[in-house]
């Protein structure tokens, strides 16, 4: 690996995905808040479903845009740092024993295996180059390994 920083940053349809969301879950909630505050309460009677569309719509629409503007792969050097809405991973490249592709409903992930038995996800959504390409399949490949066990 070399010493060169590499940044990799949401594939566009995703980044636009989740900055749609984001916009339309927080304008809703911001609507709702408005009704509220101009009508001087809610106008069916105030209940439990309104509380929870007034505070669930904003939180989600910012977990939604901080997930599309902060989510990134960064490899620099020997480090790689995985960074999301909800927090952020990094590692040693020379920790890393392998990776499995796993694959759910809607996405797929690399899963890297750490020495410490942890796991970095690494979205497939991401923008990579020949670089993070060639880095992935100078690692090994864990599922080989599974079919022998």
């Amino acid at each position: 690996m070399n010493s060169e920083r590499h940044v990799y940053r949401l594939k566009w349809w995703s980044l636009a995905g989740y900055l749609l969301l984001g916009l339309l879950l927080s304008g809703a909630g911001l609507t709702l808040i408005a009704i509220v505050i101009l009508n001087g309460g809610w106008p069916d009677g105030f209940g439990l479903g309104a509380i929870a569309a007034m505070v669930l719509c904003p939180c989600l629409g910012y977990l939604f845009l901080a997930w599309a503007l902060r989510s990134r792969v960064i490899l620099d050097g020997d480090l790689l740092t995985v960074r999301n809405a909800i927090g952020t991973d990094s590692t040693l490249i020379g920790e890393i024993v392998g990776y499995r592709i796993v694959r759910d409903s809607r996405l797929s992930y690399w899963s890297l295996k750490l020495h410490n038995g942890g796991r970095i996800l690494i979205e497939r959504t991401y923008s990579m180059d020949d670089y993070f390409h060639d880095f992935i399949s100078g690692l090994k490949l864990l599922e080989e390994e599974d079919e022998q066990a």
